[in-house]
């Protein structure tokens, strides 16, 4: 365990065994609508990996789907493990279709896949059935050294389905030069950071504060757009007042020219904000610091500032939003799982989380010192360590996020509301038929919706 750090166990140690979580999945317009997507929940639930390929004897050959950000860690696997024959592809853009066409023909399946944290509950279930329990070949002692509650999101009980690489919450990225150019002081809640972006908007026109492409601001408020609240049940209510008080910002800082409506990734974006220097801060997951400040927007090392995530001004507590991250899944047609398991620990907890050219923030707990070590210099830190900063941005998770898959609801704001706000729209005018389509989707996945 990482030194100076109290970890809160994820194991529930009355019945000695791990907590599992209620997996949310709405996939807007996918085939998705089964309530055998959320494991726990609803009857008829099987178990999704009771099957598994024979296994093979001799030395194993992996085919690896990954993205490119992890292909140099399993060359690194490779390296050190030569008896081991691995096959690294890019993962496809259309992996959903392409493992269904896998069952179809009964071959062509890769034996691990690397995707987005939030995705993974899909992958378990139908119509995919991809991915394996490996929890036999995972040693307990091994999984208790993650961070709290995030291997929740990729556990049903005993059974493990993937093994999570980094945890990515939320925090407040700045440009330091110009903070200190400006005289501005870093906010500190969410209505520091609306007048800061008003007072920009005025005094400085064509600098802003940041993007609202995502609803990445809507969970730090615990507004409850799909809440879990029994057994099949949800609640969906835009209208609440942690809802609300979003929106009245973010409409006032659209208005204002404080928020940009694109994606921080859009090279509109990043040409007419990001790499000219005109974004002020920005609220962006903990990855973002090095692939998008230093490696796309291309700002010198030690000028982007990093500061923990804010609060609402009435409450005393932060609550914070897990913003990315990837995991490992194997499959449960793999003929060598037991070497795929042992890649995917290795993966999650071995050399390439301590190296200098990881960028994410490892979800294993003893990595993280490591991590802090070999990015003090690329970030600025106003009071404190960077490793103050980190802390505070994982330890305040809001337990709401791990209560429901807040990513698999990104698809349908994207589809509702973020056209309308790049039309100039209000959110307030597009808010209605955003909830119409979360409990649309919910109900036909077999949920029961309560509005309000």
């Amino acid at each position: 365990m990482a030194a100076g750090r109290t970890r809160t166990g994820r194991f529930d140690h009355a019945t000695g065994r791990r907590r599992g979580r209620p997996w949310v999945v709405l996939g807007i317009g996918a085939a998705l609508a089964l309530a055998a997507c959320v494991p726990g929940q609803g009857e008829g639930t099987e178990d999704p990996a009771t099957e598994t390929a024979s296994q093979a004897e001799g030395p194993a050959e992996l085919v690896i789907w990954t993205d490119p950000n992890r292909q140099v860690g399993f060359e690194m696997y490779q390296d050190e493990n030569p008896e081991v024959d691995l096959q690294i592809e890019t993962l496809p853009d259309d992996i959903e279709s392409r493992l269904q066409l896998a069952n179809q023909a009964g071959e062509g399946w890769p034996d691990m896949i690397v995707v987005k944290t939030q995705q993974m509950a899909a992958f378990a279930d139908a119509p995919y059935e991809f991915s394996a329990d490996i929890s036999p070949y995972v040693p307990e002692d091994l999984l208790g050294e993650f961070s709290p509650a995030i291997l929740d999101l990729c556990t049903d009980g005993d059974a493990l389905y993937c093994i999570n690489n980094d945890l990515s919450p939320l925090v407040l990225w700045y440009d330091k030069d110009l903070m200190e150019e400006f005289g501005y002081e870093l906010p500190t809640t969410w209505e520091e950071f609306e007048a800061l972006g008003l007072q920009l908007a005025e005094e400085h026109p064509g600098y802003i504060m940041g993007h609202i492409a995502t609803m990445q601001y809507l969970p730090v408020s615990r507004c409850p757009m799909a809440q879990v609240v029994g057994d099949m049940s949800l609640q969906v209510d835009l209208e609440d007042p942690n809802c609300t008080r979003v929106f009245e910002m973010i409409d006032n800082m659209l208005a204002a020219g404080a928020l940009s409506p694109m994606s921080p990734n859009d090279p509109e974006f990043i040409a007419d904000y990001a790499a000219n220097r005109h974004l002020l801060m920005s609220v962006q997951p903990l990855h973002r610091g090095q692939y998008g400040f230093i490696n796309a927007y291309e700002w010198p090392e030690g000028s982007v500032g990093i500061a923990p995530p804010l609060r609402w001004e009435d409450e005393d507590e932060v609550h914070n939003y897990y913003g990315g991250g990837v995991a490992y899944a194997v499959s449960r047609h793999s003929e060598h799982l037991e070497a795929a398991a042992e890649l995917a620990a290795w993966m999650a907890t071995g050399p390439y989380q301590t190296a200098p050219e990881t960028p994410t923030f490892p979800a294993y707990r003893p990595a993280q010192d490591n991590w802090i070590e070999n990015h003090t210099d690329m970030f600025y830190v106003e009071d404190g360590e960077l490793g103050d900063v980190v802390e505070a941005s994982e330890s305040q998770l809001s337990p709401y996020w791990d209560e429901l898959n807040v990513g698999s609801i990104r698809s349908s704001y994207a589809q509702a509301v973020e056209p309308g706000l790049r039309q100039g729209e209000s959110i307030f005018d597009l808010v209605p038929a955003w909830q119409e389509l979360i409990v649309n989707e919910a109900q036909a996945a077999g949920w029961t919706v309560e509005e309000g």
